[in-house]
């Protein structure tokens, strides 16, 4: 899956069917959306330079964006099939009232952190 380099969100769709994701995967318009069963959503962009992932959150009914990042073309399945494949956590700090939570990804073998009451850790 390394060296695919989708054209267009119908392929990376394609492409990310086969890899067997948890969750829900659904086109939409020219974005891919997995909804993990943890309470993430990746919408994932492709153009003919690159890919576009954003991560966004539902808490409490409410949809808050987390970060993004621009894998390479011929990286983002890859990128999205990891995530999906145990090797990540991810830990998100509550912001505050004038900023978004911080999320970042953690290795899951090196994860020993004991997160606060004010961090969500995030298994896939």
């Amino acid at each position: 899956m390394d060296s695919f380099a989708p054209k267009n969100a119908q392929q990376l769709y394609e492409a990310l069917i086969k890899a067997k994701l948890q969750g829900s995967l659904t086109l939409e318009n020219d974005a891919v959306v997995w909804r993990h069963p943890n309470g993430l959503i990746f919408r994932a962009f492709v153009d003919e330079n690159e890919g576009y992932v954003e991560m966004l959150w539902i808490d409490s009914g409410s949809k808050i964006n987390l970060t993004h990042w621009h894998p390479s073309l011929d990286g983002i399945c890859s990128d999205l099939a990891d995530l999906n494949g145990g090797k990540y956590v991810v830990e998100i700090k509550e912001g505050s009232p004038f900023s978004q939570p911080e999320a970042k990804f953690i290795e899951a073998e090196k994860y020993s952190s004991k997160p606060s009451k004010k961090t969500v850790v995030l298994r896939f």
